[in-house]
């Protein structure tokens, strides 16, 4: 078992290193980006929903594939996509990185499916504890608290394509190592028939929901009667998606329920789209504070989020503490997560548009903790609870839990922040009234005070109307995260407690 430890864990991290890279050149350079390509904002957001929508996608094509071929197989047809799409980014026209940026987030969910297929089924109760927590650092914890500043820094530069020609080092070694090197882990392929009603009915469902959550963030969300028709036609979809699963419909397989039965794997799920809620709900809030009303750039919100990083690593740390051993409690530790989150929001919502890192790091080192300690407590405790013949199928529902409390948080929070900049804008904008004999007086006052013109003063204090807007969105928007993740802590709560009881009738 010893000997199969250091080749597992360095397979699971060239499996992982595409995933976080490809995430964190958009996360810190979708500007720069869409200025080289030639698109708006709202085109080059279309590159982040053909990513996750290739992601939650490939999940359930994924557990199947590596059923019905095995583990090198498949590995070997994700990198050679991985390899084309990365050598589309870097090569080709603009129009060729709409199917490029789809095929990462196939790539990306296919490899982290075998990279916890490979962990999960070879390694030992501890071993399992510190290889999981190494691949939370690659694929959440690195691209959170470490990439920010890299990416920054190369998308400022006008050097973001480098960020996917270093892709091409994992994809190579990969093709490299299932063509050449060593392969100690028993390869179990099995025939099943893919069954197609069910696979139409849950790509339709997870396709309307990706659409109708990350464009969210319109103003006019529901107003639209386009965006109202989606929300009808993700309803009915995941409604026969969920009937089709639950009773069998079709013929042959493709995501057993059977890995739902156990009330306690009913709680996992629950968990991980809790934590991802919280992660990407605080992830996204501070980005957009530091940037948008501090005015930092990418590379300094990098800067700043090396204090979360620290924090990340000792959250880790705790993770593997609690689950090295056998007996060790991690459902404890996750409301202590919870909790840290709480208070790193609540310190944040005293900042203001003036503060900067005195001010910023206590808070980001404790969020940094806070997501060191879910994200690596829930993946380690649930995915190795999960049982042996249902391995890749757990995975795949833990991971589709996961992206869509990610994905309800982007669209809950970009909703959210763009009502309460309008409300902002509405109550403060009446004091910035030109019509008004106040403001024209204060005005002309202040325009001789500074010795300008009227139109500069008027200039500088519609900038200072858009800091206060700014600010006063990002700080309420936080006050919506903390009622947010005390809600998602009565779920968790309830939910274990319901567990409990279903175990002891049984």
């Amino acid at each position: 078992m010893a000997v199969r430890s250091l080749p597992t864990l360095l397979l699971t991290v060239l499996l992982l290193l595409p995933q976080g890279l490809s995430s964190g050149i958009y996360s810190a350079g979708s500007g720069e980006i869409a200025a080289a390509l030639g698109l708006s904002a709202d085109e080059a957001s279309w590159l982040n929903v053909l990513y996750m929508l290739g992601q939650i996608l490939s999940l359930p094509l994924s557990a199947w594939l590596a059923r019905q071929w095995g583990s090198r197989t498949l590995l070997r047809a994700a990198a050679l996509v991985g390899t084309v799409a990365t050598l589309a980014t870097l090569l080709a026209p603009t129009q060729w990185h709409w199917p490029a940026w789809f095929l990462h987030g196939v790539c990306a969910s296919a490899m982290l499916l075998l990279a916890h297929r490979v962990v999960l089924g070879n390694l030992s109760f501890s071993a399992i504890s510190v290889v999981q927590a190494v691949m939370s650092l690659v694929v959440v914890l690195i691209p959170l608290g470490l990439y920010p500043l890299l990416m920054g820094q190369l998308a400022e530069a006008g050097l973001w394509h480098w960020a996917f020609a270093l892709q091409l080092i994992p994809y190579l070694a990969l093709l490299y190592w299932v063509r050449f090197g060593p392969w100690p882990w028993p390869e179990q392929a099995e025939r099943h028939c893919f069954n197609w009603v069910q696979a139409g009915l849950l790509a339709g469902a997870l396709t309307a929901v990706t659409l109708l959550l990350l464009k969210g963030e319109r103003y006019n969300w529901f107003d639209d009667l386009r965006v109202t028709a989606l929300a009808g036609l993700t309803l009915a979809l995941g409604g026969l998606a969920v009937l089709a699963i639950r009773r069998g419909w079709g013929r042959g397989s493709l995501l057993e329920p059977q890995v739902l039965a156990l009330p306690s794997a009913r709680v996992g799920m629950v968990n991980a789209a809790v934590a991802g809620f919280a992660v990407m709900g605080a992830t996204m809030l501070t980005s957009g504070f530091v940037t948008g009303t501090l005015g930092y750039s990418h590379a300094q919100l990098g800067q700043l989020e090396l204090v979360s990083f620290g924090g990340m690593l000792l959250g880790a740390l705790v993770a593997v503490r609690v689950t090295y051993f056998p007996g060790g409690q991690p459902d404890k530790v996750v409301p202590l997560g919870v909790l840290m989150m709480v208070i790193a929001c609540v310190l944040l919502t005293s900042s203001s548009g003036d503060s900067g890192l005195s001010d910023l790091w206590p808070a980001m080192l404790l969020k940094g903790l806070a997501v060191g300690i879910l994200n690596v407590t829930v993946v380690i405790h649930i995915l190795r609870s999960l049982p042996k013949v249902y391995l890749l199928q757990g995975v795949a529902w833990f991971y589709l839990f996961r992206t869509l409390g990610s994905m309800l948080s982007i669209a809950e929070f970009s909703r959210l922040k763009t009502l309460e900049a309008a409300n902002a804008t509405s109550v403060l904008g009446s004091y910035f009234n030109p019509a008004s004999d106040s403001f024209q007086r204060y005005a002309h006052s202040l325009s001789r005070g500074l010795g300008t013109s009227e139109d500069v003063t008027s200039v500088l204090l519609s900038g200072a109307l858009k800091g206060q807007v700014a600010s006063v969105a990002s700080i309420n928007s936080f006050q919506w995260l903390i009622l947010s993740i005390g809600c998602c802590g009565l779920l968790m709560v309830s939910a274990k407690v319901w567990a409990a009881k279903q175990t002891a009738k049984q």
